[in-house]
């Protein structure tokens, strides 16, 4: 049961996500190899700079969609994405919120526990998880620096 609904709900997010638009050949290669994913009993993504080419809402809901569709229920699937991206992290803090508050966004919430966050900076690996008093974040300060930058020279022009 769980299957086909994650089925007809990445049959959907990508018609929403394509408009429409694909070819014969894109449905039946979308659909094979969504077969093939969802009829293992664990699966491993690999998804590299998913915030190519979407808007900040896009990426948000993506990860909304990735989360719900691929970390929950009874496979627990291991998803490693690579980013770039201040909304996509961002999001999992709202997510980490929610699944502490006992609440989904959009039908995704993310356990602390669960989640591992990583920067590589200088050529160092930095652990970008923070727990403070049962507040369970990830460090964005590195992500605000260089916008920071930007506000800064523009004060001083």
């Amino acid at each position: 049961p769980y299957q086909e609904k994650d089925r007809v709900e990445i049959k959907n997010f990508l018609k929403e996500e394509l408009g429409g638009q694909k070819t014969e050949w894109s449905k039946k290669a979308v659909n094979n190899r969504m077969e093939r994913l969802l009829n293992t009993k664990r699966t491993s993504f690999v998804i590299e700079e998913p915030e190519s080419n979407l808007y900040p809402t896009t990426q948000r809901d993506l990860l909304n969609f990735i989360i719900k569709s691929s970390c929950a229920g009874k496979r627990k699937n291991t998803v490693t994405i690579t980013t770039h991206s201040p909304y996509i992290i961002n999001q999992l803090n709202l997510l980490l919120k929610a699944f502490d508050k006992g609440i989904k966004i959009d039908g995704a919430a993310i356990d602390f526990d669960e989640l591992n966050v990583y920067a590589i900076q200088n050529g160092c690996i930095r652990d970008l998880k923070v727990q403070n008093e049962g507040v369970h974040l990830i460090d964005t300060d590195m992500l605000s620096d260089d916008i920071n930058d930007t506000y800064d020279l523009y004060e001083q022009l």
